[in-house]
Parts: C-alpha cells; sequence; structure tokens
C-alpha cells in the first residue's frame, strides 16, 4: 500500500484483488463522537482523505475544533464552551485527552439536559450504576465532570457543581513492579518480535523513571552523549539525568534514522501513537509469558523503586522522577525487603564505628 502507515487508515482485500479503504477511529474518539468513514479514490486521495480526518482529530485534543451546531445551555454545549477556553488549552495533552473521553461518557448519559437542572441526586445514582462495572470509571467521570462544572459555576454563575464532592472512592493504587528478571526477559522477547525500539523504550522509562508520554517523544537533541536533558511534558518540570551504562549501551547501538525521536516504529520510520504503542508493548509481554498485570507505566513506578532500594534520598529520587511533592513520591516508591535489609546495613555500620570510636577512645 504505502511504505508510510497513515494514523487510523485501514485497508481490507475484496475478493476481486482490489482494496477498500476506511478511516477507522479509536474507541475513545468514536465516544468522543468521531465515526468510522468509508474512503474512495486513488489511494493518494484515499490519504489525502485520511490525513484531513487526522487533522480534525488533533484540533479536536487541541481544544481548536469549531464548536458544531448543538442546543445552547445542554451538557453538551457546556462541554464545548470548555473546550473552547485559554484554560482548557493550557491543560496537558494527555489530560485533554482524558477529560474529553470522560465528557463524552456523560454526554451519552445526558448531553441534550439543560447543563443547570443536572441535580447531585441523579449523578450520584448514574454514578454508582457505573461503579458496578468499574469504579475507574466512575471516579474518573467524576473527576472530569467536576472539572467541567467547576468552570459552569466561575463563567456562569451556577451555585452548585452537581458532581462536586462526591464520596467516589478512588481506584486502588497499582502496586506493579518489574522485577529487572521480567525487563531483560521483555527486552529479549522484544528484539525477537522486530521491535528493538519496545525494548529500548522500557529501557529508557526503567533507568530515568519517566512518564511513558515522554519516553515514546523524546528527541536525540535531549541526549547529551553522557545525560537526558529534558522538560516532562505533563508537569513542564526541567530534568537532568546521567545515563547509567545499560541505558547508554541501548543508546549507542541505537541507530539514527531520518526521525528525531530515539523511539523509533521500525514498520513507519516515525514515533509510535500512544494506542499502537500499548497495544505492542501487551502482545510482546504475552508472548514473552510474562504477568498479564505489567504494564510499560509500571516501569516509572518500578524505577523509582530501584532508586530507594539503592539508598537514594527522597530529594535524590525527586531529582530523577520530577516529583515535586514527597506525599506524591511516595505512591510511586513501593518498599520491599532489599530496602529493609539496606537500612538494617546502614544501621550495623553505624554501629560497628561507633564500637571502633569506643575502642580508639580507650587506648
Amino acid at each position: 500500500m504505502t511504505d508510510k502507515k497513515i494514523r487510523h487508515l485501514v485497508s481490507k482485500p475484496n475478493r476481486d484483488g482490489t482494496m477498500r479503504h476506511y478511516w477507522q477511529p479509536t474507541k475513545a474518539l468514536r465516544d468522543a463522537g468521531f465515526h468510522p468513514v468509508k474512503l474512495a479514490g486513488t489511494l493518494g486521495e484515499v490519504i489525502d482523505q485520511a490525513e484531513v480526518w487526522n487533522a480534525k482529530v488533533d484540533d479536536f485534543y487541541k481544544g481548536t475544533t469549531p464548536a458544531a451546531a448543538v442546543k445552547p445551555d445542554t451538557v453538551n454545549w457546556l462541554i464545548q464552551q470548555f473546550q473552547q477556553t485559554p484554560e482548557f488549552k493550557k491543560l496537558g495533552a494527555r489530560t485533554r485527552q482524558d477529560h474529553i473521553y470522560y465528557w463524552g461518557i456523560i454526554a451519552a448519559w445526558c448531553g441534550d439536559m439543560p447543563y443547570k437542572h443536572l441535580t447531585r441526586k441523579a449523578v450520584k445514582f448514574w454514578l454508582r450504576g457505573i461503579q458496578k462495572k468499574s469504579e475507574a470509571m466512575a471516579y474518573h467521570c467524576y473527576l472530569s465532570g467536576s472539572r467541567l462544572y467547576k468552570f459552569a459555576m466561575g463563567d456562569f454563575l451556577l451555585d452548585l457543581n452537581p458532581f462536586g464532592k462526591m464520596e467516589i472512592a478512588a481506584p486502588a493504587e497499582r502496586e506493579v513492579v518489574w522485577s529487572w528478571d521480567e525487563i531483560e526477559i521483555f527486552r529479549a522477547q522484544a528484539v525477537k518480535m522486530g521491535r528493538r525500539s519496545i525494548a529500548l523504550a522500557l529501557t529508557v522509562a526503567y533507568w530515568l523513571s519517566q512518564r511513558e508520554g515522554d519516553v515514546i517523544t523524546i528527541t536525540w537533541t535531549k541526549w547529551t552523549g553522557l545525560r537526558f536533558e529534558l522538560t516532562q511534558r505533563k508537569t513542564k518540570t526541567p530534568i537532568a539525568v546521567k545515563a547509567v551504562d545499560d541505558l547508554r549501551h541501548w543508546l549507542e547501538e541505537t541507530p539514527r534514522g531520518d526521525a528525531l525521536q530515539i523511539v523509533v516504529s521500525e514498520t513507519t520510520g516515525a514515533a509510535y501513537t500512544a494506542d499502537n504503542f500499548r497495544k505492542l508493548v501487551a502482545e510482546i509481554r504475552d508472548a514473552a509469558g510474562l504477568r498479564k498485570e505489567l504494564q510499560f507505566n509500571d516501569a516509572r513506578r518500578s524505577g523509582a523503586t530501584t532508586l530507594g532500594e539503592a539508598g537514594c534520598t527522597e530529594d535524590e529520587i525527586r531529582a530523577i522522577t520530577g516529583h515535586k511533592d514527597r506525599k506524591v513520591l511516595n505512591r510511586y516508591v513501593k518498599v520491599n525487603p532489599a530496602m529493609a535489609d539496606n537500612a538494617m546495613g546502614k544501621v550495623e555500620r553505624l554501629h560497628e564505628h561507633r564500637l571502633r570510636a569506643k575502642a580508639g577512645g580507650g587506648q
């Protein structure tokens, strides 16, 4: 078809050997209002049509999509109003995507309702129904709904936030940590499957303790040959981290193509999309026979835990992970027996030092 992979472009063979083409949005995009589109014409025309739809998606996530005609003063209208504000556009790309996704779920329930008519009782009953299926889904709908109505209270002088201060429990914090053996098994399997780039991504995420979004978009310009110097996309926190030998080895063995990014797909020669990246990570994990609960994002927690296991101070760990709050850091560093052994080793060395000092003083 084409050497360059076009986002959301799906081609299927017909019985006569010709191809039919579709622009196929992801589930998140479908929930946000995009629908599959059958494309026609020459291959070049099909690609052009797909790119037009991809541009609409990009504008949608940037919050620059012109508002479609919706009934004024409805929940759908309120969502559109917030998306057009500088406040929304200043949010991180992932945060905007998450809000849009969960607003889509809210809109499917009450989008045509006047936003002032939505009551706390109705919201609570609805969220409890979702909670029975997914506590995480209910919690994130609650957060996004609350954020939406906080905007309504500020800009439209609404007196009450129907999503405000609900007793919706946050999903249990993830405790999953990659062991070093699992990382090596995953990397070997990724290379075997022709996806060395994903093995490299896991290596970067683990040793730098960085988020998936930063890892798959990081460019060679951020690598000095000794350390990474970058600014985190979510928090805008500047990070400068020296690479350990294992990471440096993987980087030195990575060929630099035309792409600016360090992590580049072997099939497209371009950076991965988040959806495709996660799909491939799961395929490699399963092929390697690793635990199903392992996710790529757990590598950040795993790296932070390793730093703690090595005896690094909280401030040293935060200098690498970029956490500004020590309390937040506690969610990432998971205590383990090795840390306890390290602590007792320090105590033992301190005790031996005291004994030697006492013995020396008595001479």
